[in-house]
């Protein structure tokens, strides 16, 4: 009997890096460091560490060596743009930051509408219960007591009956579209899908924020090591994790051999905060470009953090509003058909 493999949680993911960030920086070689981590791990984090030193043998780097611990693109970005700062330490304790807030906003999402989950299965459980034995005995009394039953009752009967047609036929409805929509874009290039998510205004707003701040912070830590603007975007173009930047990495440079400076690219763009252009503009005349853009993407962040707070703490009571409104319904479909009932008597 073949033992299924116990993969490396979430957790287990950041403890990982950022212990072999904290190793590095204390002046550990990656070698050491893997051997340490490998002491005290689970079976699965060892072969993790087997693959990842093999990968370094080979002669590649760190970056690309922790593919196998499939860590999401954001990570692996962070871990590889510290890398060709030469900050691998720091990168990695960053990224593992950035993973810790990722995992939190989803588990904070996941307790949020945990609960209104289980009260929205048991008004299902109970609409169904009611369609199977309530509505047909409150129709058969009417038939015995030989009443017509009245036009708004009988809506609400027809309505449960047809119910779970109209569910299995929104439910198919829904997979086909997402299927067109899933087939339609894996034609389109990076530019091409973040265009369209720019064209929806829910989305619009915050895509923009996630570029300019993912922009900023990275290019700015890059001039920061002493980089032109050139070899800076080269760098940006180097990378295989973020399509869209890879591309537009792409565009500057050839923009940028043209003559034509950064801030006037940025102008011609749609893809970013209006702000980054004014803050690329005056960084580059005083020569603080480094830091005002690391300033800028800081400040983005909080806006986000900010946003993704709001989000969430409006999420539960909308999810409360609903369910309850489908209670108060199930409440009428009991109680409207007694009264009736009672009326006649």
């Amino acid at each position: 009997m073949i033992k299924k493999r116990k993969r490396m949680t979430k957790l287990m993911k950041i403890s990982f890096i950022k212990k072999l960030g904290e190793l590095l920086q204390c002046g550990y070689s990656t070698e050491q460091a893997l051997t340490f981590l490998s002491v005290q791990s689970t079976t699965e984090t060892q072969r993790i560490i087997q693959l990842i030193e093999q990968k370094l043998t080979n002669g590649e780097p760190l970056s690309s060596s922790l593919n196998d611990m499939e860590l999401p693109i954001d990570v692996q970005s962070y871990i590889f743009f510290y890398e060709e700062q030469g900050k691998v330490a720091e990168g990695l304790i960053e990224a593992s930051k950035l993973y810790q807030k990722r995992l939190k906003t989803s588990l904070q999402l996941q307790k949020l509408i945990r609960y209104p989950l289980i009260l929205l299965f048991g008004a299902i459980v109970a609409l169904v219960l009611l369609n199977l034995y309530i509505v047909p005995h409150f129709q058969s009394l009417f038939l015995t007591m030989n009443q017509t039953i009245p036009p708004f009752i009988n809506y609400f009967f027809a309505f449960l009956s047809n119910l779970p047609i109209f569910l299995a036929g929104l439910l198919i409805f829904t997979m086909m579209v997402y299927a067109v929509v899933r087939r339609h874009l894996q034609n389109k290039t990076p530019h091409e899908k973040v265009r369209l998510l720019l064209k929806w205004k829910p989305t619009n707003a915050m895509l923009k924020q996630i570029i300019t701040f993912y922009f900023s912070l990275q290019l700015g830590k890059l001039l920061q090591t002493g980089m032109s603007i050139h070899e800076a975007i080269f760098i940006f173009e180097k990378q295989s994790y973020m399509p869209f930047f890879k591309d537009e990495a792409n565009q500057m440079n050839h923009y940028l051999k043209e003559g034509y400076s950064l801030s006037a690219y940025l102008e011609t763009q749609p893809y970013y905060l209006h702000e980054l252009r004014i803050i690329v503009e005056n960084g580059s005349r005083t020569g603080t470009l480094a830091s005002d853009l690391q300033f800028f993407s800081n400040w983005i962040l909080e806006e986000l953090d900010q946003k993704i707070e709001r989000g969430l703490q409006a999420i539960q009571p909308l999810l409360f509003l609903f369910i309850g409104s489908f209670i108060f319904f199930l409440f009428l479909i009991i109680m409207l058909p007694m009264y009736e009932m009672f009326n006649l008597m």
